[in-house]
């Protein structure tokens, strides 16, 4: 299933529905940009995994498919 629930769901009040996977990415991406540190795909792939423990998800578990030929690319690299 690919779930759709009002996001994020660690902060009250206004809140719009977001596809969980698709927000997950979009925010580990956005809080690496805004670090300065880009992200390999495997590190993607943790992050996105640690932020679903952190929320306390624990279905559906995101499947990753990295890259073939190097998941320790840059995300978009």
């Amino acid at each position: 299933t690919t779930p759709e629930r009002p996001m994020p769901p660690d902060v009250r009040g206004d809140r719009k529905q977001h596809g969980v996977l698709t927000y997950t990415v979009c925010r580990v991406l956005t809080q690496a940009k805004a670090a300065g540190s880009p992200l390999t795909y495997r590190e993607l792939g943790q992050r996105v995994h640690a932020q679903y423990v952190a929320w306390g998800r624990t279905s559906p578990t995101p499947m990753v498919e990295y890259p073939a030929t190097d998941p320790d690319r840059e995300v978009l690299g």
